[in-house]
C-alpha cells in the first residue's frame, strides 16, 4: 500500500484536501484533472486523494469557501 507523503497535522484540513492542494500550489488545473481516474497518472504520483466526482467537487468548493 502507497502511503502519503509525511504530514505534519498542524492544520485542520484532510489528507484528501492537502493531496488536491499538492497538485493545486504549482499549477493550473481544470476539475477534469483531478478526478480520481485521471489523478495518479496525470500527476505522476503514486497516490491520490480517492475522491470519487461529487467529493473533489465538494473538496474544491469547501477549500474556496474557506478561502
Amino acid at each position: 500500500m502507497i502511503e502519503l507523503p509525511f504530514r505534519t497535522n498542524v492544520t485542520t484540513l484532510t489528507d484528501s484536501e492537502l493531496v488536491v492542494l499538492d497538485v493545486l500550489f504549482d499549477t493550473h488545473c481544470d476539475f477534469r484533472l483531478l478526478r480520481d481516474c485521471i489523478f495518479k497518472p496525470q500527476w505522476c504520483l503514486p497516490y491520490s486523494p480517492n475522491l470519487d466526482d461529487l467529493a473533489v467537487y465538494r473538496t474544491l468548493s469547501s477549500l474556496c469557501s474557506r478561502g
